[in-house]
């Protein structure tokens, strides 16, 4: 082990650093030469990297600095970087090795260069001033990931993230390059709440996601959705190519009041307003977000808008749709004096009752679902007010399940008296 007090490379100057050695240095580092770094270099203070200057270090040696590091001019990290105060890049910063952000609540300046590895480490905020691409991977421990207004976070296609967790998560849009499936460690105010869209379909495509607390928004529910989540919504962005559709995975939470007795699904809308349109749960797909041990829903229809939020939904339960095939005007009971549609499965929008003779001719005809819940057919021509012969007659039923499925059935009934 090597150390100094402080140390000053001058311009002109090199110094290499032996690899089976550390080299520590209890105050800052000036560099105006080349610092060739081949073990390990431990800074107590800050590095400065001026003028024409270069550090380098290479696969299997390490940087340890505890103080900022300031690059004027060229750094190459083939190895690690592991910083506890901020990182300023001015010039050039190559890293096709590891850095390790294991200081609280830090600056993180690249000027919009690649990093392959990044390893959030030491809690507080990473408060990301510039774009920011990893090219392998992203590893969440401890701290949040905050992405400046402007600025984009980017994991290209190919790489990888951990799952993240409640102490680290990105805090803010993060977005992946290609059209996979993809899952997004993001979260807000403390609240990790995790995402994964998956088989999604599109062209040359960089996709975007974050989880917006709405203090401004009401959010409104469509026909079929009930108790949606209203303290959060999130938010798709397209940054390159065309989005078309992909399978949407949501988290939820006990203090979310969602009726645990009542079906819960993903709802999406055009607008972060709403309305948000039930895009239902899926049940036999599972999500990488299982890992984190949290509740989550996989949508059973496509997502395809750009704001999405958790809601149950009115579940139809087709079982329990009859309709009969026979009435008599002298029927000992009431229910068969009539058809009626039983079941309480559809919407009162869209509905359509139809009946016709053995000619085609219709004779009744009903938009009503409450008429043929209570009431039915009971064998009168609509139009001449007369009954119905004895006979075989056709039904056309056309309507709106109250999970917003189109359904439509045909059949016949007897007049029997």
């Amino acid at each position: 082990m090597h150390s100094r007090a402080q140390l000053y490379i001058q311009d002109g100057a090199t110094l290499h650093t032996d690899a089976q050695a550390t080299l520590v240095v209890n105050g800052d580092v000036r560099n105006k030469g080349v610092l060739d770094n081949t073990g390990t270099t431990s800074v107590s203070g800050n590095v400065d990297n001026e003028g024409n200057s270069k550090i380098v270090n290479p696969g299997k040696a390490s940087i340890n600095v505890a103080g900022n590091i300031s690059n004027q001019s060229t750094i190459e990290n083939d190895g690690s970087i592991d910083l506890m105060g901020n990182f300023d890049n001015q010039n050039t910063c190559t890293s096709r090795g590891h850095i390790f952000l294991s200081g609280k609540d830090q600056t993180f300046y690249h000027k919009n260069t690649s990093i392959s590895n990044l390893s959030v480490n030491g809690g507080g905020s990473k408060k990301m001033t510039s774009d920011v691409t990893i090219e392998k991977k992203l590893e969440l421990n401890e701290g949040y990931i905050s992405p400046s207004s402007g600025t984009k976070f980017l994991m290209k296609d190919g790489s990888e993230t951990s799952d993240g967790n409640a102490y680290s998560f990105v805090d803010g849009m993060l977005y992946w390059e290609g059209a996979k499936t993809h899952y997004y460690p993001i979260g807000k105010n403390d609240i990790f709440t995790p995402v994964e869209f998956q088989d999604i379909e599109g062209d040359n495509l960089t996709l975007g996601m974050e989880v917006i607390n709405p203090a401004d928004v009401e959010m409104t529910e469509s026909k079929l959705t009930v108790n949606m989540v209203k303290s959060r919504y999130f938010k798709t962005d397209v940054a390159a190519g065309t989005f078309t559709q992909g399978y949407l995975a949501l988290p939820y939470f006990g203090s979310d009041n969602l009726d645990p007795g009542m079906k819960i699904g993903v709802a999406q809308a055009a607008e972060a307003a709403g309305p948000y349109l039930m895009l239902k749960r899926n049940a036999d797909k599972n999500s990488r977000i299982s890992d984190t041990k949290l509740d989550y829903v996989v949508s059973d229809k496509p997502a395809t808008q750009k704001y999405f939020t958790v809601a149950n939904y009115l579940n139809a339960d087709m079982s329990m749709l009859y309709v009969p095939n026979a009435l008599s005007h002298f029927a000992p009971d009431s229910n068969d004096v009539a058809i009626r549609v039983y079941g309480d499965v559809f919407t009162n929008d869209d509905f359509l009752f139809t009946v016709s003779n053995q000619w085609g001719n219709l004779i009744f005809k009903t938009t009503s679902r409450e008429e043929m819940a209570r009431h039915g057919w009971d064998g009168t021509n609509k139009r001449t007010g007369r009954r119905e012969m004895i006979g075989q007659y056709y039904f056309s039923l056309k309507a709106t399940t109250l999970d917003g499925e189109k359904y439509e059935t045909a059949g016949s009934v007897w007049i029997i008296d």
